[in-house]
């Protein structure tokens, strides 16, 4: 009775012990997957535009949801795993050193092997996962393109040439994660067999104790059960390795965003920018796009007096929209520099120069949410009497009038 009470007693402990250690494994991964999509976005806010030119929104969204997800699911279950796994083979090694020593040392050379095996496998997988999520990333891309110009696809009856596109893209995935599966389909094998080396050695030197006398069958028998506590965490071994690859991958993918340098920040000692009367001035402007050799402006200058109203006007390309972008800061000019009431734009915050600025971009966006909230997007704080104003300046007013409430 009181042996089978210890016994209920021990798995009760471990059943708390086991949901105790999953529930804790899981609430940090948690926790950090939603710090880490929460400073992906910060970050990607923050970027400049030269960064989202360079950078399809298809591989940004991938980083923040599938990227983070890999790295959650390897520190909620990988390192979990991986703890056990050591604790378990640490454990089991002491108890065959103390059934006997000899036939100990015949097996740890596997261990090494077998480590060696994993690092090999887990260094040529990681770049075969970091191309994984780029193409996972492209069929991303290509399935937010569509939706987007889902209107203009339907309008031309180009739905054919999409699915197409969106086939090929999916295919590119599948064929490189086939290549990853080729991969650890050896890596298995490779572990069982070196595994059962090991066995074969312990059952030859084991044998031959036996017969010299040195060691009886039940003792053999014994070692050999404990043998195989040795083998489980090597192959727990390699569905680590799989998910560690996929981790670092992906980690490498994240703090790529993460680390990447903004082209336009606050310069030290900016300045917040005052009211400002709206004078603008371009002296000598050079502008480059990033990577680009060839200039898409050159010693462009001018100047816009508070209350004139300047057109530009140009061909496609001939860099209308470049000018505009680079008053708010969207860029920063390659030489030269553009005044505003005779103060350089580098010296001021951005935040204070981009609130004196109202601009009209030519694609607009509509955020989900009411009219109002939209006309009012750059100041939340307007009062309706200055959203209907603007309204009114669109010439929207009328028919947002017709609208149900």
């Amino acid at each position: 009775i009181n042996a089978g009470l210890i016994v209920v007693l021990f798995a009760i402990a471990r059943g708390l012990f086991t949901f105790a250690q999953t529930y804790m494994s899981q609430v940090l991964s948690q926790n950090l997957a939603f710090e880490l999509r929460n400073d992906i976005f910060a970050k990607i806010q923050r970027l400049s535009f030269s960064y989202h030119d360079r950078n399809r929104t298809g591989q940004l969204m991938i980083r923040a949801t599938d990227d983070v997800e890999k790295l959650r699911l390897f520190i909620g279950q990988g390192l979990l795993l991986a703890l056990q796994s050591f604790i378990l083979l640490i454990g089991t090694l002491v108890i065959l050193f103390l059934a006997n020593v000899n036939l100990t040392l015949v097996i740890l050379p596997v261990l090494p092997i077998a480590l060696i095996v994993f690092m090999v496998f887990g260094a040529v997988a990681q770049p075969m996962f970091i191309e994984v999520q780029k193409r996972l990333g492209r069929v991303n891309t290509v399935l937010q393109e569509n939706m987007a110009g889902l209107k203009v696809v339907k309008a031309f009856t180009m739905e054919p040439r999409e699915v197409d596109r969106f086939n090929a893209s999916i295919d590119s995935e599948l064929r490189q994660r086939i290549k990853i599966s080729q991969l650890f389909s050896f890596l298995f094998p490779f572990i069982f067999l070196v595994a059962n080396l090991g066995q074969a050695a312990i059952l030859y030197f084991g044998g031959r104790a036996i017969v010299n006398g040195t060691f009886t069958i039940g003792e053999w028998q014994k070692f050999s059960l404990y043998l195989t506590f040795v083998f489980i965490p090597m192959g727990q071994l390699g569905f680590i390795i799989n998910l560690m690859a996929q981790a670092a991958a992906s980690a490498t993918r994240i703090f790529e965003i993460l680390d990447a340098k903004n082209d336009v920040e606050n310069k030290p000692g900016a300045v917040e920018l005052g009211q400002i009367e709206g004078r603008v001035e371009f002296q000598d402007i050079t502008f480059r796009y990033f990577g680009s050799s060839e200039p898409v402006l050159s010693d462009v200058s001018f100047v816009a007096e508070p209350g004139q109203t300047v057109a530009l006007l140009g061909s496609t390309g001939s860099g209308k929209t470049t000018i505009i972008n680079l008053i708010p800061r969207f860029y920063d000019v390659s030489e030269g520099a553009v005044l505003i009431d005779g103060q350089d734009i580098r010296d001021v915050t951005i935040e204070s120069l981009r609130r004196q600025i109202g601009i009209v971009l030519q694609e607009t966006n509509l955020f989900n949410g009411t009219i109002r909230d939209n006309i009012a997007f750059g100041r939340p704080d307007a009062t309706d009497e200055e959203v209907i104003a603007a309204a009114k300046a669109a010439a929207a007013h009328d028919f947002i009038s017709g609208f149900p409430e």
